[in-house]
């Protein structure tokens, strides 16, 4: 892009705003990231389309102000798939890649699989959606998020606080919270991979509209 442009509404708070301004680079991100999550709990979720399939899924629990720096900042993870689909998808696998190991080490799944899934290509992160939980049972895996009642811009990047999807009426959001979900991709017993038809353009969906 010629002009890259990340601001945020009057309407977030101006320690905040400062904040995800001056947010520091993506990789110290990644490093706090690894350094300070709390993993709470980690599934093997069927595939409700194929029960072939399955993939590891695990929650995590951040400090507030450095899940706002991963999801909102102007170096973070959405700001990425703003710049193109293909820096989002190479920093999404490169902070799967440093949280695997940790993952691995705490939440009770059969490693060879969940290492495997966490491989794979439609490996992703993103936050902890209300009613998207893999076990509802579980305390852990509950979700924080939920879609906004308005579709007023906190974020303002002049694509996505523009768009008229619905898509970007979350996209242009800023969510402040503490949950992450970090999802491998779906596998069955040969190791093929499985991905949905509506998330076969996620990068460019997160792209052009901040959400899939």
């Amino acid at each position: 892009m010629s002009r890259f442009v990340w601001k945020f509404a009057q309407s977030v708070d101006a320690n905040r705003r400062r904040s995800l301004g001056d947010a520091p680079p993506f990789a110290s991100i990644v490093s706090a990231v690894h350094r300070e999550m709390r993993v709470l709990c980690g599934h093997k979720g069927p595939c409700n389309d194929d029960p072939a399939f399955s993939r590891a899924a695990y929650s995590v629990e951040l400090p507030r102000h450095l899940f706002d720096w991963l999801f909102n900042s102007v170096n973070g993870y959405r700001a990425w798939y703003f710049r193109s689909a293909h820096d989002g998808m190479r920093n999404n696998a490169r902070l799967i890649r440093a949280l695997t190991p940790t993952l691995l080490d705490t939440a009770k799944i059969d490693t060879s699989f969940a290492g495997d899934s966490l491989d794979a290509l439609t490996a992703k992160v993103w936050l902890a959606e209300r009613g998207n939980e893999v076990c509802r049972e579980c305390a852990g895996c509950e979700g924080e998020w939920s879609p906004p009642q308005d579709d007023t811009p906190e974020l303002l990047n002049g694509r996505w606080d523009l768009s008229a999807d619905p898509r970007a009426k979350c996209g242009r959001k800023a969510p402040y919270l503490t949950k992450l979900r970090i999802f491998g991709g779906f596998l069955n017993a040969n190791g093929d991979e499985w991905v949905a038809a509506r998330k076969r353009h996620r990068s460019r969906e997160i792209q052009n509209y901040g959400w899939s």
